[in-house]
């Protein structure tokens, strides 16, 4: 069963009162059709979302700082994210990059401390295999940044780099994000040895979310 990653964004339909509906809609088919959804959401809803929902979906964060409790003014504690009740983070996107390696480390060995499951985005093969070699982080993510947001899946435009990610990563660690939106994009990158996929604008920005989900499900 692939691991399936909705990433909320700040799109209206994913902050707020409306997160919650969407959060419904990720329940309501998560039990109808018995694939597991997964949903990183805005530091703002955790607290509500997790409280309402924790014990049915996984809860992701989109951001957290290599920091502890203390003097760290605006940033995000990995630490208090998981006694919130969030399972995982999604750290290094392309909208939220870190400036440099060591903070990016950093922030994945906190992440792991705290107990949390860290999907590690990536740009390119290259940086997903130095980033695999040099951390514990859960998953890597490839999303090629020319085809985030669009309508072409990177399982389509550029299937080769699932098999070489496998390859450089490792088995059992490469999610595939940028511009999946079907389950036949789920199916190739399954086929090509990727373990899930990362997803946002397909599902968030749709007219109906829980169609837009059933799209998605690779069976």
């Amino acid at each position: 069963m692939p691991f399936i990653l909705l990433n909320a964004k700040n799109y209206p339909t994913g902050i707020g009162k409306s997160l919650l509906n969407t959060l419904s809609s990720l329940v309501k088919v998560q039990k109808q059709s018995g694939q597991k959804l997964s949903i990183a959401i805005n530091a703002l809803d955790i607290f509500v979302a997790c409280e309402q929902f924790g014990s049915e979906l996984d809860i992701f964060a989109q951001h957290c700082d290599g920091v502890d409790f203390g003097a760290f003014t605006g940033n995000i504690v990995p630490q208090y994210l998981k006694e919130m009740g969030v399972k995982g983070v999604i750290l290094n996107h392309s909208e939220k990059r870190f400036s440099s390696e060591t903070l990016l480390y950093a922030a994945i060995a906190k992440a792991k401390s705290a107990g949390l499951l860290v999907v590690c985005c990536s740009e390119s093969v290259l940086e997903g295999g130095k980033i695999a070699c040099n951390t514990t982080a859960d998953y890597i993510a490839i999303e090629p940044p020319e085809l985030i947001g669009g309508k072409i899946s990177v399982s389509k435009a550029r299937p080769e780099i699932i098999a070489e990610s496998v390859q450089a990563i490792g088995a059992g660690r490469v999610l595939v994000g940028a511009g999946i939106g079907n389950a036949e994009d789920i199916n190739i990158v399954m086929k090509h040895g990727g373990s899930g996929v990362l997803l946002s604008s397909s599902v968030m920005k749709a007219e109906n979310i829980e169609n837009a989900l059933y799209t998605l499900l690779p069976f």
